[in-house]
């Protein structure tokens, strides 16, 4: 009867061991499956940051290409200007060269005249003698 009572005590006593480790044990399941939740929270809150963030980072890029559109714009109508600006300036100077040129034709007409003037003056005077 004793070494049964042994036994038992021996089985209890294991069993209570058992008990207590499982208990432990289940304690740290539980502790773990805590942790692993948070951190499946945070893993879902990272992502939405990073979706986020890719987001912004497209439409930088496609202001970004905006802008370079718009640039590259701004060059052609520049040059386009400026191309408009040098052809009204040789027209300007044509003119002027132009303008000068009539301004002599119309000094080498008074000379002209006045030497035609001159001429029929001189010649009525030597009709008048003759």
């Amino acid at each position: 009867r004793e070494k049964l009572m042994d036994q038992f005590n021996l089985v209890k006593k294991t069993m209570d061991s058992h008990v207590e480790e499982t208990t432990k044990l289940k304690a740290q399941i539980a502790d773990h499956t805590h942790q692993m939740d948070v951190h499946e929270r945070n893993i879902q809150s990272v992502s939405r940051e990073i979706s986020g963030l890719l987001g912004k980072i497209e439409d930088e890029s496609s202001e970004k290409i905006t802008c370079e559109r718009v640039a590259a714009n701004s060059q052609k109508r520049m040059a386009k200007l400026h191309e408009e600006v040098q052809a009204k300036e040789l027209e300007t100077q044509n003119l002027q060269n132009e303008i000068a040129r009539v301004n002599v034709d119309g000094l080498n007409t008074k000379a002209h005249n006045q030497m035609l003037k001159d001429r029929l003056k001189s010649l009525g005077e030597d009709l008048s003698e003759r």
